[in-house]
């Protein structure tokens, strides 16, 4: 990993993991304060609740106190008592009390009680609760209509209330005592469906046994208790929740989206860091490689330009005298010429292909005379550098549709291919035949040959095959991927079989005429 590698895999790391880690911290944190938060709403929304539900009671109770203070009314007239009763059938014992003469008058007892039982829950009452006797006549005095509930020592199941009026000039306190589950399921419950709007579960429970004396939603489980006491039901809390959930189901949903939110975003940077990284060591890969290709061109190019310039300038200072000597130099500036020419040729063929605008012109070649001829070509150069070249061809080879010149040139390049990788044994074979419907031309050396992850690279443009003398092999490493892209452009295919160590087998595929012509 080099250095440039190494710097943008620290600085990308550091991009990725600090806004994760600071964002996983800031989310981590936040969740206690979205749990309260949650709470706090549903807090503010059970006192908005309790208060509508004890503004609602109030009004009830303000209207039997003024049926029951107005003379001629339910205190006075039996018949419109029955109806006033009937109307409201949680009321269980009403009753009058003359404090001037500590006389109690009971108008109505439907406690099922006995007659002892309910005057000394009634005597209970008024002895515990003088003082705020006291105050309902003050507040009726300063012209305020006020109720109070108030507590019996006995503990009886029934809830009391308390209020001051006046009849001529005689002060008295009427009392009611109610059936608190009768009250809030057949007086509230109307209230309270308008308020849930069935998308609140609103329950009601006895304060000191725990009991559920009303829910709009029965079946529901997992209710919040809340500690909110109803003004007119002081032993009763009122406690509520969403429909179908709770709320610590809502802070952990909330939660765990965080979380995946948090983790999806961690993915996401990271999967971007890796696609970043990955383009970052190609762009540098390529870089070297471009800057090994610059180097590898530059020693292929000075080569023939050092020796055409010495010879030329030997023999342009008359140093050579023999008419042999100097028809040997000029061979040998002629033969590096094409050299030079045929390195320029390849890289001016690799832009064209590049940027698309390589033309070919597609004829009838014979594969056999066409290889032939290059195998005469190279003949004589690869025997002076210590080859052994055979050719095998497969007669009566059907014609194929190609760019003569480009088809040679790729089998060039293979054989330049095989001529550098050669060790020590120097030995080529060319081969020509048919594979089904395809007609072909190998190439096949006894060379160091390339391992299976090499293959996998060895067309891609500028890649040179891993070895121990690569650097003192000349190339410009173009030859295979030129190959490759000749292959393409007449549909055919390259091919490679090799081993490291036991050398390798170059096979150009081409689609015979008659079975072109089918597809």
């Amino acid at each position: 990993m080099n250095k440039q590698y190494k710097q943008a895999l620290i600085i990308l790391t550091l991009l990725v993991s600090v806004p994760v880690i600071v964002f996983a911290v800031y989310e981590y944190s936040s969740i206690t304060r979205e749990e309260k938060l949650v709470a706090e709403v549903y807090e503010t929304q059970l006192n908005s609740i309790l208060f509508s539900v004890n503004l609602y009671s109030e009004d009830i109770i303000s209207s039997w106190q003024i049926k029951l203070m107005n003379r001629n009314e339910p205190a006075d007239d039996p018949k419109t008592l029955n109806e006033f009763l009937k109307e409201n059938p949680s009321i269980k014992l009403l009753y009058t009390f003359d404090p001037e003469s500590d006389q109690t008058t009971i108008q109505y007892d439907g406690s099922g009680k006995s007659i002892d039982e309910t005057k000394a829950i009634i005597d209970s009452i008024l002895k515990n609760n003088t003082l705020k006797i006291s105050k309902l006549f003050d507040y009726l005095k300063s012209g305020y209509r006020k109720a109070e509930p108030v507590n019996d020592t006995l503990n009886s199941d029934l809830t009391h209330i308390l209020f001051a009026s006046v009849d001529g000039m005689k002060k008295l306190i009427t009392g009611i005592s109610i059936d608190p589950k009768q009250f809030i399921n057949k007086t509230l419950e109307p209230r309270l469906q308008v308020i849930a709007q069935e998308k609140l579960v609103i329950s009601i429970f006895n304060k000191r046994t725990g009991e559920k004396v009303y829910s709009n939603f029965p079946g529901e489980k997992g209710e919040a208790r809340n500690d909110k006491i109803l003004w007119l039901l002081p032993g009763y809390e009122m406690a509520i929740k969403p429909l179908n959930t709770t709320i610590e189901d809502i802070a952990k949903k909330r939660k765990q989206e965080n979380l995946i939110i948090t983790g999806a975003l961690a993915l996401l940077l990271s999967a971007g860091a890796i696609f970043l990284l990955k383009n970052i060591r190609k762009e540098i890969r390529l870089s070297e490689i471009k800057s090994e290709f610059v180097s590898n061109v530059s020693h292929e190019l000075r080569t023939p330009l050092s020796l055409i310039n010495m010879f030329a300038e030997t023999l342009s200072l008359g140093r050579v005298k023999s008419d042999e000597k100097k028809q040997e130099y000029y061979e040998i500036i002629g033969r590096e010429t094409e050299r030079l020419s045929a390195i320029v040729n390849k890289i001016l063929n690799f832009s064209q292909m590049e940027s698309g605008k390589r033309k070919y012109k597609f004829e009838e070649v014979d594969m056999n005379e066409l290889v032939e001829k290059i195998y005469d070509s190279y003949k004589f150069h690869l025997k002076n550098k210590g080859f052994e070249v055979t050719f095998e061809k497969e007669e009566n080879l059907p014609l194929i549709q190609a760019d003569h010149g480009a088809i040679s040139e790729a089998v060039i390049n293979l054989l330049d291919n095989g001529i550098k990788y050669s060790k020590d044994k120097k030995e080529l074979s060319i081969r020509t035949g048919k594979d089904g419907k395809y007609l072909f031309v190998s190439v096949a050396d006894k060379g160091i040959g390339i391992s299976t992850e090499d293959k996998k690279k060895i067309f891609e443009k500028f890649f040179r095959v891993s070895s121990d003398n690569v650097h003192n092999t000349k190339g410009t490493g173009l030859g295979l991927s030129i190959v490759k892209e000749i292959a393409a452009a007449h549909d055919g295919i390259v091919e490679v079989e090799s081993n490291p160590g036991k050398g390798s087998t170059f096979t150009l595929k081409f689609m015979m005429k008659e079975n072109k012509q089918n597809v």
